[in-house]
């Protein structure tokens, strides 16, 4: 797994990049996080830089992640923030590893996709697997990066639209039929650390109604909604590492004794 690291301290931010996201998608959000954090941004199995593959499961993501806190030594429970499949991921990790997450962010999390519409996502991943990336560009980001997010920083648009053209395309379809065949609903009850969902106003991909209809499954959950639309890191960064930062304050979790191995 290629992965970045930046900060030191008694407590470790972990982010999570959404779907064709990598990494750099943090560039902006990590340097704005409090101090007192080690900061980890990996990129996940199949995405930026780590390894490429047929298949994948959303064990497999929370396995990895959990793996490389253990092997790098990083204060435990982590705050872990994670954005669309991102967010599957980070969701997954606190059912999966409780002993892991000590706070979530939750932003625009991937909980799954409505049976009526699977068909139609199977064939974009067809299309993926026959043609690349470009061919569906336009209709993956015109809900997530819409015009009124393109308008206030062209270039910003620009450098992320590149990035997501650079994906691997038989990997991003197996991200693609993970998400496809998801269905976390159940396991929001199962959150027993803080948690925050995050909507971003212009979000049409996953709405402020559909976040805060997920808020309620989750015990005692905040609900923020923010001036951007789904892949807010990149749109607006300064308003995620504040509130990641401010909810990671609040919600300090307490070193593990001992720390999980």
């Amino acid at each position: 797994m290629r992965y970045g690291l930046a900060g030191s301290g008694p407590g470790t931010i972990v982010l999570i990049h959404e779907m064709g996201g990598s990494l750099e998608s943090w560039d902006d959000v990590a340097g704005l996080l409090p101090e007192g954090y080690a900061v980890l941004c990996p990129d996940l199995r199949g995405a930026g830089m780590s390894e490429r593959v047929k298949d994948l499961t959303l064990d497999q993501l929370a396995d990895d992640i959990r793996q490389l806190v253990v092997e790098l030594g990083l204060a435990t429970p982590v705050v872990m923030a994670g954005i669309a499949v991102g967010g599957a991921v980070a969701l997954h990790c606190a059912v999966r590893h409780k002993e892991l997450v000590g706070a979530l962010v939750l932003m625009s999390p991937a909980l799954g996709v409505p049976r009526e519409f699977r068909q139609s996502r199977l064939e974009v991943v067809d299309t993926v697997l026959r043609s690349g990336m470009r061919t569906i560009v336009e209709g993956a980001l015109s809900g997530g990066y819409p015009e009124i997010m393109r308008a206030r920083d062209p270039e910003r648009y620009l450098e992320f639209r590149a990035r997501w053209l650079g994906n691997d395309p038989e990997s991003f379809a197996a991200t693609y039929r993970m998400l496809i065949d998801l269905d976390l609903d159940a396991e929001l009850a199962a959150i027993a650390c803080p948690a925050c969902v995050v909507a971003g106003a212009h979000d049409a991909v996953r709405t402020p109604a559909s976040m805060a209809a997920a808020r309620e499954k989750i015990p005692g959950a905040d609900f923020e909604i923010l001036d951007c639309a789904h892949h807010m890191s990149v749109q607006e960064p300064g308003l995620v590492a504040e509130l990641i930062g401010r909810f990671a304050l609040a919600h300090r979790p307490l070193p593990a004794q001992p720390e999980i191995a």
